[in-house]
């Protein structure tokens, strides 16, 4: 891959236009929930380095090698925003509904990653659920 294929992605200003011009409001959020998924990658990075450095802490010296935890916190600024969020579009109800999956599925990390405003986050997708004509299909297969 040469670095030509990345001058053809949009810019910074034109993602946010485009997310703003296709779903009103909640690109903004969208945004965020893309940038949640770049932290939690980078978190879990860290994490895998931290412990190989360690040698999953059985290393002479473990406890002095420290572990970075900011896309940790900057993960939990974007939750804490995205808990006071209706959603508007089917977009971004999945995508939300996707973060809090991911936070409480997560394994050996799950006492740090589960903690946080995730029930807030499935509250105010069902609340957006349930607004919907309870006729409103969510997929166009039928079971019949």
């Amino acid at each position: 891959m040469t670095d030509n294929n990345v001058s053809q992605f949009p810019t910074a200003s034109a993602l946010r236009t485009a997310l703003k011009a296709n779903f009103g409001q909640d690109g903004g959020y969208l945004e965020m929930c893309a940038k949640w998924r770049v932290l939690r990658a980078q978190q879990q990075i860290n994490w895998a380095m931290h412990r190989l450095e360690t040698g999953w802490d059985k290393f002479p010296g473990a406890d002095d090698v420290e572990l970075d935890t900011n896309p940790l916190f900057q993960m939990k600024d974007i939750e804490s925003t995205l808990a006071t969020v209706t959603p508007r579009t089917a977009l971004l109800a999945r995508e939300l509904l996707d973060i809090c999956v991911t936070i409480l599925s997560c394994g050996d990390d799950a006492s740090v990653l589960g903690e946080g405003p995730i029930l807030e986050m499935v509250k105010n997708v069902k609340d957006a659920i349930d607004q919907l004509p309870h006729e409103t299909k969510l997929t166009e297969k039928d079971d019949t």
